[in-house]
Formats: structure tokens, sequence, C-alpha cells
């Protein structure tokens, strides 16, 4: 049996709740469903890039009716910690004061319980403010215990940071905010209707910028920006097309289902990999996946530098910590032995 691939998953992303289905290509000749290896080919084949009034746009939640706003004072909340109320409304804080006192990671945190009418998408707004507009800080918000966000405050006054599209079921739920980096005031969160993503943002032209892309690449591209904002193909990057990321899935998968995109590495043919007997088949492991099985493939490079710049092993020296060289110095003239190496490389890998 040729290997089975999933071919895309419908996506509904919010903040607090990632759902997905799988769908897959019929056999024409009817009965049992499979997905074979043509499963992402044919629908390529298909170039069908059409407007679908069918389709459910991630963040598109213009049908979802609109609640009234609901306003959460900060020092109407319950404490944890050193969180406690300052009766005050300098700085613009609303209500009989605000909150203070995140200090300390794992113990100090404020959180309130609430209510929503119907289930949909909502959007928080957080008042925060750093004490001063020089100090940056990041915290963690969080929904029913579940982190969904890191929120920004920096400056003297309450500002509004934002947190969108994140799914509530009907009923009672509880928000919280515990300490990153701690050292913020919060005065309230305001909870209304998310207002959803723009869906011009999805209106992708199909049309390359190379006037010489063949037909191949031009199907796959068209397919990819059909598909663009309503569902996401699987993928694994791999060491080598069946490397150990590969078998991983194959062991907590139908055997013969198989990722849509193989991603790999053009690591080893820098030339200093290749200087130490380094072996790869990345190239012929692409071909395989695209032609023989039909799948897509994408590439990355780990530029593995010279050996003159190598302070670790040169199976590593893609790591900074593991290389001594002025990447800036290459370019800009002043290390012209540089430039030509790196320029080899890249010559290598084109």
């Amino acid at each position: 049996m040729r290997k089975k691939f999933i071919k895309e998953m419908a996506l509904v992303l919010s903040a607090a709740t990632v759902m997905s289905s799988v769908t897959a290509c019929s056999n024409s000749g009817g009965g049992n469903t499979e997905t074979t290896t043509q499963a992402v080919t044919t629908a390529i084949d298909d170039g069908n890039t059409s407007e679908d009034p069918g389709k459910k746009l991630a963040g598109d939640y213009s049908k979802e009716e609109p609640i009234e706003k609901i306003v959460l004072q900060a020092e109407d909340g319950e404490f944890k910690g050193n969180v406690k109320v300052v009766e005050s409304t300098d700085n613009g804080a609303t209500g009989k004061g605000y909150v203070d006192g995140f200090n300390e990671r794992g113990s100090d945190e404020w959180s309130y319980t609430f209510t929503v009418p119907q289930d949909g998408h909502y959007d928080f707004s957080i008042s925060s403010n750093s004490g001063s507009d020089n100090n940056y800080k990041e915290n963690y918000f969080k929904i029913d215990g579940q982190e969904v966000a890191s929120f920004v405050s920096q400056s003297k006054n309450f500002r509004i940071t934002k947190v969108r599209g994140s799914y509530l079921t009907e009923g009672e739920h509880t928000i919280s905010i515990a300490v990153s980096w701690g050292y913020i005031n919060l005065d309230k969160v305001t909870i209304e209707t998310s207002e959803g993503v723009n869906p011009e943002i999805y209106n992708v032209s199909p049309k390359l910028v190379d006037e010489n892309a063949t037909d191949n690449t031009k199907r796959l591209f068209s397919y990819l920006t059909d598909i663009y904002g309503t569902a996401f193909l699987s993928g694994q990057y791999c060491d080598a097309a069946y490397g150990m990321e590969m078998q991983s899935i194959l062991l907590n998968t139908d055997p013969e289902v198989y990722p849509a995109i193989l991603g790999l590495d053009m690591g080893y043919y820098s030339q200093s990999a290749v200087d130490h007997t380094a072996n790869t088949s990345a190239t012929e492991n692409a071909i395989a996946y695209w032609e023989k099985d039909g799948g897509i493939v994408t590439y990355c490079w780990h530029w593995l530098p010279p050996d003159q710049y190598h302070t670790g092993e040169w199976y590593s020296t893609f790591r900074k910590e593991n290389v001594k060289m002025n990447v800036t110095a290459m370019v800009n003239g002043e290390d012209p032995e540089g430039f030509e190496l790196l320029m080899k490389d890249v010559d290598l890998i084109a």
C-alpha cells in the first residue's frame, strides 16, 4: 500500500481553544474513503482558488451576537501572596483604586470569576501600568488556569493591552494575572465580544513574482493560497526523510500516515561539514518525497561556518556560542576572506 498522507486539518484557533478535524480525498470508484499519497497533489491539480462561501475563516466571528461589556474592577477580585488594593485614582485609575504587589513569581496572583451569557470569542482589555514610561514589563494572562498570553505594561498612566479572540463557553470562568516579570499595577479588565480578524488579510494573490516558475510551483502556491485562513497542513522537520522525528510520528499513528510536508536541512552541504566527511541525503530525500510519495518539501539551512571560526565541535557551530566571528564585518568589507568563504557556501547551497 502506498504511504498515506494527512491532507489538511480544518483550523479553528483561539487563545484558549484549538480544534481540528481531518479531511481526506476519496477514490473516484466510491466505497471506502482513503487518503493516499495523491491527497495533496490531487488538491493542487484542481487549481480551485475561487471563493467558497461555506469556508470558515480563522478569526471570523461576525455571526456571533455581541454581549454587553463586562467590566471587572481589579480591587473587587481575589488576591494571593503580596497582591493588595491601593485606594487611589492616581494615573487614571478607575473605580475605588487599583491593585499592586505583583512581586513574586509563583505566589503573587490576581483572579476574578465572572459569567458570560453565551458561547463565543471574547476580547479582554487589560488596564495596567508599570510605574514609568521607561519600565517594560511582561506578565501572564490566564483563563481557567491556562496561560493564554503574555501582556505588556510600559507606562506611568494606566493603558490598555488587548488579548483577542479567546473562546469561552456559556457560563462561569475565571481569569487571572500571574507574575512573569512582575512589578505592575492593575486597574481593571474589560470583556466584550471579539472584533475578530479583518478577513482582507486572507486575500492573497496566487501570482508568483518569478515569471519563469514551473507549473508545479504555480499549482502548489495556488493551493496554499486557496486554503490560507481556513486550514493548515501537517508537517515535520527531519534530519533525514525517515529520521527519528518521523519514526516518532509512526509510533503514535497509523503506520501508513505521514505528514503532508517534509522539512529538511541543508546544513551538511556547508563546506565545513563536507571537509569533516559529513554525509547527507537531503536532496535525494526531497526528490523522493515530492515525486514518489506526493508530499510537499521545505528546507532550512543551518550554516556551519569555516573551521577558522570554530570554538566548539564543528557540527554545533550553527550555534553562536560555538563560533567566534563577525558576520557584519564579512559583508561590509572588513573581513574580505570571511566574505569569500560565506559566498562559497551560499553558492554550494544554491
